[in-house]
């Protein structure tokens, strides 16, 4: 794929205004990433084995020190994805980076949440036309979402909460909570554990597919 056009793409849906989704130029740059994702996704359901050097391929920034990413994953466009230090995403998830989907460092991700950056226009004649807007994503350090999360665009989420399984996150998310719900409210802060201390230099690594 032509990094160039991949750049006048981004350019495109991170700008901030309506844009046509179907132009070709946005299509052949999601097709090149669909593309991708089945590769990935087949190699890994074949061999059992993560192929790292394609997701380095397809996100924008990925950490130096390993991660995670369990089939069968999808993206819009690949490029608009900012993975930190320590990153797991479960089974099944997708990110929808239509705007940029950016994570902070030790994150987990259940399994089958989605990320959703993108909406139609609400004008129905646009709409019909192809024309969609984007809203980024925004998630600190050390944040916890349960399976089958949503999370759509123009929402922060704080460092180290968590987000209860099958919540519809649609406003921001403070700093060390536990939320819940459609839509997700916080439901408390976290507690604290005894029984922890003394480990916060410690980080619990999967691998899978090694």
């Amino acid at each position: 794929m032509d990094e160039q056009l991949i750049k006048k793409v981004l350019a495109t849906v991170n700008a901030g205004e309506p844009y046509d989704d179907v132009a070709p130029e946005i299509t052949a740059v999601r097709n090149w990433a669909l593309d991708l994702c089945r590769q990935y996704n087949f190699e890994y359901n074949r061999t059992g084995k993560a192929d790292i050097k394609m997701l380095k391929t397809l996100f924008a920034k990925t950490p130096a020190n390993g991660f995670t990413v369990l089939p069968n994953f999808h993206v819009e466009f690949g490029r608009n994805i900012y993975l930190g230090r320590n990153f797991f995403a479960n089974y099944d998830c997708f990110f929808m980076d239509c705007a940029p989907i950016k994570f902070g460092d030790e994150i987990k991700i259940g399994p089958k949440c989605g990320f959703y950056t993108s909406n139609h226009v609400e004008d129905a004649v646009g709409r019909r036309a192809g024309y969609v807007e984007s809203r980024p994503i925004t998630v600190g350090n050390n944040v916890w979402f349960g399976a089958s999360v949503t999370v759509v665009g123009g929402v922060t989420i704080g460092d180290n909460s968590i987000i209860g399984a099958g919540s519809v996150v649609v406003d921001d998310i403070p700093a060390n909570v536990i939320a819940a719900g459609n839509p997700a409210r916080v439901i408390r802060p976290l507690r604290t554990d005894d029984r922890y201390r003394g480990m916060e230099g410690r980080t619990g690594d999967y691998h899978y597919g090694e």
